[in-house]
């Protein structure tokens, strides 16, 4: 029979690991199941699976816990695909109950098969997904989800297999709207923090393509890797606004920046 556990940190609030875990054993996550209100780790498979085993990954395991990040340590990059999907869902399943999420170095391959597996919740309020690449599409139905998040950051796409250079037409402008005519989300600002399509002007393109169906944006902040790429993207959303397609649509209120 196994011995209970004995909480070697009883007033252990924050755990914060972003390089390796310096525990040999899962107690100080066992002993602070009661009492931790922030957890971020950056782990390798070895002490993921440690945690799944151990029931330490599980939507009842923290009972005040505000605040989640898990992800891959750099050391365990050979791991990140074959078990990132199961990270993923893992990270909304412990953070079930929490306000704020972060998805750390997470690659997912084909996040449409992840999507509906996604445990939705009414109490986030923040989330960081600016290390997992996804296309306007699934970025909309992801945001979507949550009825009372309020900030995203995110890391947007080309959709697989689309290597075009030409700006998108009307009509497929006119279906993505239709798509999404009953979209819900309650985001109201949104930080984009990397993008991956062929050129800038079809980066900011895709962006007022994708705030357009969400009436709750208010700010849009671009937050590339280095200025001039930042104020590239802007520019293209500079563009794209100038088009007859979003003459007086809601998305001209819309603040977008680029950082400084």
């Amino acid at each position: 029979m196994r011995q209970p556990t004995v909480d070697p940190f009883p007033a252990l609030e924050v755990l914060d690991c972003q390089t390796c875990f310096p525990f040999t054993t899962p107690v100080v996550l066992e002993g602070g199941q009661s009492h931790l209100r922030v957890l971020k780790l950056r782990m390798d498979t070895t002490l993921f699976g440690i945690m799944e085993s151990n029931g330490l990954l599980r939507s009842s395991s923290y009972k005040k816990l505000e605040i989640i990040s898990l992800g891959w340590a750099e050391r365990s990059a050979f791991g990140r695909q074959e078990h990132s999907e199961r990270m993923l869902l893992k990270s909304f399943e412990v953070g079930a109950q929490t306000q704020v999420l972060y998805a750390n170095r997470l690659t997912i391959p084909d996040f449409d098969v992840v999507l509906p597996k996604i445990q939705f919740t009414n109490t986030l309020r923040v989330l960081d997904f600016q290390e997992t690449a996804l296309t306007i599409a699934q970025a909309v139905e992801l945001l979507s989800g949550f009825p009372k998040l309020r900030e995203a950051s995110l890391f947007l796409r080309e959709a697989p297999g689309d290597r075009s250079k030409r700006m998108p037409t009307p009509e497929e402008v006119a279906q993505f709207n239709k798509r999404f005519i009953d979209c819900q989300s309650s985001v109201m600002f949104l930080d984009i923090c990397k993008t991956q399509f062929t050129n800038s002007r079809r980066s900011g393109e895709y962006i007022v393509m994708m705030t357009d169906v969400m009436p709750s944006i208010t700010r849009v902040r671009i937050k590339c890797s280095t200025r001039t790429r930042s104020s590239r993207v802007r520019n293209g959303i500079k563009f794209a606004l100038q088009r007859s397609i979003y003459k007086n649509k809601r998305v001209q209120d819309v603040q977008f920046a680029a950082d400084e």
